[in-house]
């Protein structure tokens, strides 16, 4: 039927666009500008595909995808040695989450808190490209710290409890004073791994702070990011 079909595009979209990053990355120093060229490329087609869908029914999925397409393309440029395209692609993100954090209050709020810290990711890596220190969106993470904690309160579950550390990482990388340390904040993700060990979940966990980690005025250096990065891995 017609909203399996839409369904089976959404994946492709999201599936393209992932592809492309992955053979990009599993170039590693050896990607040329014809490897560029080609993850550009395909982001771009993932990134078509799930804007038509979008404009034919967006829903906080849908545009969830399109802020997470852009996020893939910044870390493309990133690779890429671009810092003015990863900044546009940036700017696109967050914007993109927005629009995806306002569908999710007037349609589906249970979703809201994903959104929301996907867009606050994007402001800690603007924050960083931007070259001096800017604060958060306040009213975002006040209300997305208190929109966890009553999850956690509850109906706890791995996001709410993985959420709340996030928060308090993205505080610390742009430099908030009384933000908890990095060797605080590495012992929580390592309880809650012993906690939670189910694989799925943590995968996301680390994709997101790999794209965080190098980020921030207060970006941690190699020991300190790999001792985040074996907590969560």
């Amino acid at each position: 039927d017609a909203s399996a079909s839409i369904k089976a595009s959404e994946e492709l979209g999201n599936l393209l666009v992932r592809q492309a990053l992955t053979r990009l990355q599993a170039k590693g120093g050896r990607a040329k500008s014809a490897d560029f060229a080609a993850a550009r490329d395909g982001v771009e087609k993932g990134r078509r595909l799930l804007l038509a869908l979008s404009a034919l029914l967006p829903t906080v999925e849908r545009l969830s995808l399109a802020g997470s397409t852009w996020k893939r393309l910044a870390l493309v440029e990133r690779l890429a040695g671009d810092r003015e395209a990863e900044l546009a692609c940036i700017v696109a993100m967050e914007d993109a989450y927005r629009h995806a954090v306002e569908r999710a209050d007037h349609t589906d709020p249970a979703s809201w808190d994903r959104p929301a810290i996907n867009q606050l990711a994007a402001q800690v890596r603007r924050c960083h490209l931007h070259g001096s220190p800017q604060a958060l969106e306040a009213s975002l993470v006040t209300r997305l710290r208190s929109v966890l904690a009553e999850h956690s309160r509850q109906d706890p579950d791995f996001w709410s409890e993985s959420g709340l550390i996030e928060v308090d990482l993205y505080e610390h990388l742009v430099g908030r004073p009384g933000a908890p340390s990095l060797s605080r904040i590495a012992h929580r993700y390592a309880d809650l791994r012993r906690r939670a060990p189910a694989r799925t979940e943590w995968r996301g966990v680390s994709e997101q702070l790999e794209f965080v980690l190098s980020t921030g005025v207060a970006a941690p250096g190699g020991g300190e990011a790999q001792q985040l990065l074996a907590a969560v891995r």
